[in-house]
């Protein structure tokens, strides 16, 4: 995985799109455990977080890195979510009402210049298909010292875990599948990532890559829900 932390000092685009609460749901259940949960802790560490920080947690979905780092900046500190979508949302405020969770697009942040200690955004920026607006975005909200924490899968040919399967998947679906599959990796070169932050105004960027396991459900997991439902 490729994780880039940084300090510094604005372009709209749309990125909402509907999810079915299911899907939300599913989400939180099988993949925040098997995935999402162990990379969380990783990026508060290379924020730096501690009491009293206003933190900013972009893209949140149901809001796994958001409830990380509520303990790391109580008792006087906040810590914000945003996701485009509203059923991430929902999700996230059911797991954690405590927390204060907004709907918002990262290349349009809804905050004021200057408003966080720290802003995070974990396994979303290749989804943004404006990623240098959603960086400067991320930035201008920031206060000066401020930092901004990403992190996002390393290239496809470094993961020993996703490369049989976009394999296999090409043999059975096709050029598209794979199209699909590898976007996930889009933003796994340490050079263009650095580069981007680079160019979007950003100082002192620095890119370290951590390794995490995959531990997802077998399949009987899912075909037996899939078969229920139809």
């Amino acid at each position: 995985m490729s994780e880039s932390a940084q300090s510094s000092q604005a372009s709209p685009h749309t990125e909402a799109f509907d999810l079915p609460l299911e899907i939300a749901e599913n989400y939180e259940r099988v993949f925040v455990p098997a995935f999402f949960a162990q990379w969380a802790p990783m990026l508060c560490e290379a924020a730096g977080l501690s009491p009293g920080a206003r933190v900013l947690d972009v893209a949140c979905g149901t809001g796994i890195v958001a409830r990380t780092a509520s303990p790391l900046v109580a008792p006087s500190g906040q810590v914000i979510g945003l996701d485009a979508n509203e059923a991430m949302l929902t999700v996230a405020r059911r797991v954690a009402p405590e927390l204060e969770f907004q709907r918002g697009e990262a290349a349009a942040l809804p905050f004021p210049d200057r408003s966080f200690d720290a802003v995070l955004c974990q396994m979303a920026l290749m989804f943004f298909a404006d990623r240098r607006a959603a960086v400067t975005e991320m930035s201008r909200v920031l206060r000066p010292g401020g930092v901004l924490a990403l992190l996002v899968p390393g290239p496809l040919d470094d993961q020993p875990g996703f490369t049989p399967f976009v394999t296999v998947a090409s043999r059975h679906a096709g050029p598209d599948a794979v199209g699909l599959l590898s976007s996930y990796f889009v933003c796994g070169d340490e050079a263009a990532l650095a580069g981007l932050l680079v160019d979007a105004g950003l100082a002192d960027v620095r890119v370290e890559q951590r390794h995490g396991i995959y531990q997802a459900p077998s399949a009987g997991w899912y075909g037996p829900r899939w078969r229920a439902r139809h």
